[in-house]
């Protein structure tokens, strides 16, 4: 005979929208790298799902949001020294980690 098991007091949260991604226009090539965008609005901690042409060590990759400013923020612990030459990109508020 099977049992089962009713759960109660439990709640599901679900995202049903996401921000729209920002437009990174720089990725420095430093350890930590700098990403450029524009009035982004991230804030420190929050993680973004980058999508990079270029630098494509970066490209799908999820970073965690450090030293954030108007128009710049750091990826935690990334090392871009060597890694190829960002063309072009965009960084979505990732759900993950949050």
């Amino acid at each position: 005979m099977a049992t089962v098991t009713k759960w109660s007091g439990v709640a599901v949260a679900m995202q049903s929208a996401l921000a729209a991604a920002k437009t990174i226009t720089a990725i420095t090539k430093a350890n930590p790298g700098v990403v450029t965008s524009t009035a982004h609005g991230y804030a420190n901690g929050d993680y973004v799902y980058l999508s990079v042409l270029g630098m494509h060590q970066l490209n799908e990759r999820v970073a965690r949001v450090a030293n954030q400013a108007a128009n710049t923020f750091e990826l935690e612990g990334i090392d871009t020294t060597l890694f190829d030459t960002f063309t072009s990109g965009t960084a979505d508020l990732s759900p993950f980690g949050t």
